[in-house]
């Protein structure tokens, strides 16, 4: 049996990642052992002055554990942004100086702001380099993330190859052939921040608003926006068409899915590949989304959905008006997104995948040695 080691926020904390790690080490079969190396801050403990702390004493964690026990995979999952890059940079460090074998990273997030600075900064991409291509394999979730690791950072383009997130089948194993949705429902679920585009999503239900009289807005999830959201809702005179569920997952997601009629996610947000996208998929709904991230990777228009190229009020509004008015696109959009979403991105499938991945992490590194 290969016991993996897999790099993790505390369960407690929501997120994608998170999420998805938890997904797959439930998935796992019976030739691999998930051993998880809770990181980061723990629930229960409060104060910025105590935020630091914590990756350090997780280091000198690691670095015991692999003192003491040789695992057989070390599983990473940062994301591209400067605190993520700062703490499991830490981890890449120790793992490199015990010479620990069989080390893969997967980047779950990627912010272009951080991509550029650190092309731009000759230090910060050295730093980078000796740090990270010590890995043996690097997951990306996009082909471009992918070029910028070979053609910039000078990973070996063997060494770094392309992966996708999941959803979380046995929760979405209620959606069948006698799914009831209401197509006058619009969800928008997701972390609460500006930048997932929510303001004008809901500047753009406002002038769709009078057309539709039936027309409804779902909102799904908490986050630090969310009584400015709210107050944006009232303001704008549509409070009595718009309702919030707060923060759901499990079966509670799943109902609010099965209620929805079209899911837009017109998000500007350093994205990886959100998991939202792909569990509105597996219930059979049309998209309205962007190219952030690995986002284009995985949706492509009009098959799966229409992709804004900039998000504006106005073009959320004529997407929303494409799709409200095209009952025939929309029935196209289901039955491929159901289609492709299981057959691609369950959790089964995936984390075959990385079962696959975990067994052969050593001979990928030995093809370039």
């Amino acid at each position: 049996m290969k016991r993996v080691l897999i790099f993790a926020r505390d369960a407690a904390w929501f997120g994608g990642v998170v999420n998805f790690i938890a997904t797959l080490s439930k998935n796992l079969d019976n030739g691999f052992e998930s051993v998880p190396f809770r990181i980061g801050r723990r629930k229960g403990f409060a104060g910025m002055l105590l935020r630091p702390i914590f990756p350090l004493l997780d280091a000198v964690r690691l670095a015991y554990m692999v003192i003491r026990v040789r695992f057989d995979v070390y599983h990473i999952n940062p994301s591209l942004n400067y605190s993520s890059l700062i703490r499991d940079g830490l981890f890449m460090l120790v793992l490199r100086l015990l010479r620990a074998d069989n080390v893969i990273v997967s980047f779950h997030g990627w912010e272009d702001s951080v991509e550029h600075g650190i092309t731009k900064s000759r230090l910060l991409l050295a730093v980078f380099r000796y740090i990270f291509r010590y890995a043996d394999c690097t997951l990306v979730l996009a082909e471009t993330f992918r070029d910028w690791l070979v053609n910039v950072a000078g990973f070996d383009p063997v060494r770094v190859c392309l992966f996708t997130t999941m959803f979380d089948d046995a929760e979405f194993r209620t959606f069948g052939g006698d799914l009831v949705r209401d197509d006058n429902s619009v969800l928008f679920l997701s972390r609460l921040v500006r930048e997932k585009g929510i303001y004008e999503l809901i500047e753009a239900f406002r002038s769709l608003a009078p057309d539709y009289p039936d027309l409804k807005l779902v909102i799904a999830g908490n986050g630090p926006e969310e009584q400015r959201v709210r107050n944006f809702v009232i303001a704008s005179g549509i409070d009595d068409r718009v309702s919030f569920t707060g923060y759901v997952r499990g079966a509670d997601k799943a109902r609010v899915m099965k209620a929805a009629g079209l899911f837009v996610f017109p998000t500007y947000y350093g994205e990886g590949c959100p998991v939202s996208l792909l569990e509105a998929m597996a219930a059979g709904l049309p998209l309205i989304t962007t190219r952030a991230g690995g986002i284009s990777h995985i949706i492509r228009e009009p098959e799966n959905g229409l992709l804004l190229d900039k998000v504006t009020p106005e073009d959320v509004e004529t997407a929303m008006r494409r799709l409200l008015d095209s009952s025939s696109l929309c029935d196209a959009m289901r039955n491929t997104n159901t289609r492709e979403a299981w057959e691609r991105y369950s959790a089964p499938v995936v984390t075959r995948q990385f079962e696959d991945l975990y067994a052969r992490v050593g001979d990928i590194a030995n093809v370039v040695e």
